[in-house]
């Protein structure tokens, strides 16, 4: 079964977009499904990029005017194939996804379950992409975590990774060969130590009070493990207080490990090996001095010239 993944609070606001407003934009993929025009999630294409966006009048565009905004599907990219998520893509007349069903049509709607899932703290929308699924109620799903990051027969190897998100720090891994998100990232699986180590790492970040190295909020991820379960957790800061909020829960997969900040933040790899961060410098200080130089002089006031 082939299936895109997207992130439930990114397809959430284009559903309650297309709600809200009176009017709506007759689309090929309406036109081709002989449907009658109503609030709707229409999935497109891209440049490659399986996308959801709202069929609302006025239209919602992104950051650039002539580009409407959209939820993408968070797939891999196989370079050696420049295969992108599946080979399987849904017919035109599948792409039309009504958010209120028709009063014969006994499926909850598809709003409801966006809701429904928002509100039970699930973070993945799941659209299975067999034709024999579109008029059944299991074509979408709402799941707290995602049980796949690349094809099941993709070949795993062992390496070192590193991300921006743990603050340089390395772990060993097994990668996925070949496969990427964006063509200079891996895909990255851990085990429960190294997980363990993570937390670890990323709560000496946390707990650093030093003013002139301590993060700032949202800077860095938690980490925690409850029942074997990894829950991801960022800090979101309104003014008043820092709260943390829960963006993915990770289970392990058959074989034991976790993919851990899969789809969330870029993995790369690092010629080096251990856990040692770089040094992390002050965000009032200047550039580093490589050591031997000289410091820098006063050169005095400037000379006038003539």
């Amino acid at each position: 079964m082939s299936r895109f993944w997207f992130r439930l609070t990114e397809v959430l606001p284009m559903a309650e977009h297309a709600l809200a407003c009176s009017q709506h934009r007759i689309t090929t993929a309406q036109t081709i499904a002989g449907q009658r025009l109503r609030p709707a999630l229409i999935w497109t294409r891209p440049w490659g990029q399986e996308t959801l966006s709202s069929n609302g009048v006025p239209i919602w565009y992104g950051r650039y005017h002539d580009v409407v905004h959209g939820a993408l599907a968070h797939t891999w990219w196989h370079q050696a194939t420049n295969r992108r998520g599946t080979d399987e893509q849904p017919p035109p007349e599948h792409r039309f996804l009504p958010l209120q069903q028709r009063h014969r049509d006994d499926r909850s709607p598809l709003i409801t379950l966006l809701r429904e899932g928002a509100r039970r703290g699930r973070h993945w929308l799941v659209v299975n992409t067999d034709p024999a699924l579109v008029d059944r109620s299991d074509r979408f799903e709402v799941r707290a975590d995602r049980d796949d990051i690349v094809p099941a027969d993709a070949r795993w190897r062992q390496a070192v990774v590193t991300a921006d998100a743990v603050a340089h720090r390395r772990y060993p891994a097994l990668v996925a060969d070949g496969y990427s998100t964006c063509g200079d990232d891996v895909l990255a699986r851990f085990d429960q130590a190294t997980v363990e180590t993570m937390i670890a790492d990323l709560d000496a970040l946390h707990a650093d009070t030093n003013p002139q190295t301590d993060t700032m909020p949202g800077e860095y991820p938690v980490l925690r493990l409850h029942r074997g379960t990894a829950i991801v957790l960022w800090q979101q800061d309104d003014g008043t207080r820092t709260r943390l909020v829960e963006i993915d829960r990770v289970k392990p997969d058959p074989d034991g490990y976790y993919s851990i900040g899969a789809y969330h933040w870029p993995w790369t790899y690092t010629d080096e090996a251990g856990s040692r961060a770089q040094p992390r410098r002050a965000r009032n200080r200047g550039p580093r001095r490589r050591r031997g130089a000289s410091p820098p002089t006063n050169p005095g006031p400037p000379t006038v010239q003539g």
